[in-house]
């Protein structure tokens, strides 16, 4: 059972601490970067793509807990997927986190805690807006 007043649980703490796919990947197809200047949260993505697939992803993020442990939650789970699977779990999270819908991936279900923290809701969806920003086709 989750502690609704507390917002930072072990495993985001974890997330953020230790993450995953932090770093630059060498020779990109794309490179997106968002800012929160309201906040300071910043997200840098390195993504090896086609019109199919995500090859590799990586990031660099700074800011609080919850944009680097998503950050790092989202290219653990989409390294190597199916692009549509990856739009699929962004519209997920975004409709559970935003709509008050009770369907959410296992493998996110530490996000969980942050529908009690509406303002919080955008630390966790910039590196989620952000891929899907960085998969457009120009």
């Amino acid at each position: 059972m989750l502690e609704k007043n507390n917002l930072y649980t072990a495993e985001l703490v974890q997330l953020s601490d230790s993450p995953r796919f932090e770093f630059i990947l060498s020779n990109p197809d794309k490179v997106v970067k968002k800012n929160n200047p309201l906040c300071g949260d910043s997200v840098e993505l390195f993504l090896k793509f086609d019109s199919l697939k995500i090859f590799e992803i990586s990031f660099q993020a700074t800011g609080c807990i919850l944009c680097r442990a998503s950050a790092s939650l989202m290219t653990n789970l989409l390294y190597g997927k199916e692009i549509s699977y990856a739009r699929n779990l962004k519209n997920n999270i975004e409709k559970f986190l935003m709509h008050d819908s009770n369907e959410l991936e296992k493998d996110l279900k530490v996000l969980e805690i942050v529908k009690n923290f509406p303002m919080r809701v955008k630390c966790v969806m910039l590196s989620w807006n952000l891929l899907e920003k960085g998969l457009e086709y120009e």
